[in-house]
């Protein structure tokens, strides 16, 4: 959602990169199971523009994850390969978003947050408790980070005020 009203409100090329190769979304999943997603890049055997997908929205394009056997991950993390992409994908948008791993579910979580100028924590309503909050954004205190995200939240309208709204 935040690429989508980068790209839409911004006017800006923008990529939203899935490094979530743990648990990608359920879009994700679907996207990577019809492209190639970041091995074959990775590995050097396609062009990152072979393997970014361009959405409806003109301004914003998504490079999925794809299937990564999990003994590459870390090699992949902590490698060469993915900053050197990510230093190629900066030249051809004006704003990438990382789609990171929880940052307390895997020990890949923070490098990959790091290889971005700044983050952004994303929290879920209703799951993340404020203690797994706190201690998430203390493990991250080294980065620069630009505040906390709350997603699915629920708002209750209240009956007088929907007769209000059309």
């Amino acid at each position: 959602a935040l690429a989508t009203l980068m790209a839409h409100d911004l006017a800006r090329r923008v990529c939203l990169v899935d490094l979530n190769w743990w648990w990608p979304s359920a879009p994700m999943r679907e996207l990577a199971s019809h492209h190639p997603g970041l091995l074959p890049v990775l590995h050097g055997e396609m062009p990152w523009q072979a393997a970014v997908v361009q959405t409806n929205h003109p301004q914003l394009s998504i490079l999925p994850a794809g299937a990564i056997p999990a003994a590459q991950r870390p090699v992949l993390t902590r490698g060469t390969a993915l900053p050197n992409l990510i230093a190629e994908l900066s030249q051809g948008f004006d704003h990438l978003i990382f789609d990171v791993p929880a940052i307390l579910t895997t020990s890949d979580a923070i490098p990959l947050a790091s290889l971005g100028d700044a983050c952004c924590v994303v929290v879920q309503q209703g799951i993340s408790s404020q203690r797994t909050v706190k201690r998430a954004l203390h493990e991250i205190d080294h980065l620069p980070t630009l505040g906390v995200v709350m997603n699915r939240v629920q708002v209750a309208t209240p009956a007088w005020l929907l007769k209000w709204i059309p």
